[in-house]
């Protein structure tokens, strides 16, 4: 018991939400993914949600120091510059797990009650993009065969796929959804004033439901839209989903 004690102190000197940028900026490359799992294990038992996000900023932060500090002999470091890229991958992937948990999407209690015609935005998935117009996603050109117009997916709805945050989504076992039945898909958005939301239904379900969940989208057989905030610019775009059983 004594141990177990002495060992938690000695986590919290290393992984307080106020030491953990200073452990590492100043750790041992070799040794940053052990620490990093050993953070993880610790703060995932002994701090909320809400602490977690920022402990995980607080790492990023820290590996950006040492990073810098790395990168003044480029050629020596490059290797473990790399590496810890990839760590700061992680970090924000996991960042954006806590985040989703946080805002909801997940029952984490039988006591947690769902207002099943109207949830509430922090039970929502939160994506990190503006939403695509169905006006944009698609545009007909001339087939080389046959000389006819064909529609094909436009460079805007190419890139759009490209650069959809998918690691924000909730993993699929985590939801409480019974995919076997017809779904309701909630969707709000912040977005630049000129589009109207309805046209971002057909965008965001495919992606949704086809790309993430590998779901046919028929199986939403009720969507519900509406515009959460107006943005002054495009970047400043997000999307925000929560899916539930009809």
């Amino acid at each position: 018991m004594e141990n177990a004690k002495d060992e938690v102190i000695d986590n919290e000197k290393l992984f307080g939400k106020n030491r953990v940028k200073k452990t590492f900026s100043k750790a041992d490359p070799h040794e940053i993914e052990k620490l990093y799992e050993d953070c993880i294990n610790y703060i995932n038992d002994q701090y909320s949600t809400k602490d977690k996000i920022k402990i995980c900023q607080s790492i990023f932060n820290g590996l950006s120091e040492l990073s810098l500090k790395l990168s003044q002999d480029a050629v020596k470091n490059m290797g473990k510059c790399y590496d810890i890229s990839l760590l700061q991958n992680r970090v924000i992937y996991d960042k954006a797990k806590y985040q989703n948990k946080r805002n909801g999407g997940i029952k984490s209690s039988k006591t947690k009650t769902i207002n099943k015609l109207n949830p509430p935005l922090e039970d929502y998935m939160v994506f990190d993009i503006h939403p695509m117009s169905e006006n944009y996603m698609y545009q007909a050109v001339n087939s080389f065969q046959t000389g006819e117009a064909i529609m094909v997916r436009t460079s805007t709805y190419k890139n759009w796929l490209d650069r959809f945050p998918v690691e924000q989504a909730i993993n699929k076992d985590e939801l409480d959804i019974d995919w076997t039945k017809p779904i309701k898909m909630f969707i709000k958005v912040d977005c630049l004033a000129k589009f109207d939301s309805s046209n971002f239904i057909k965008a965001t379900n495919d992606m949704i439901l086809n790309r993430i969940y590998l779901e046919d989208d028929s199986i939403a057989k009720d969507t519900i839209i509406s515009t959460n905030k107006i943005v002054d610019d495009y970047s400043k775009g997000k999307i925000y989903v929560y899916i539930q059983n009809l």
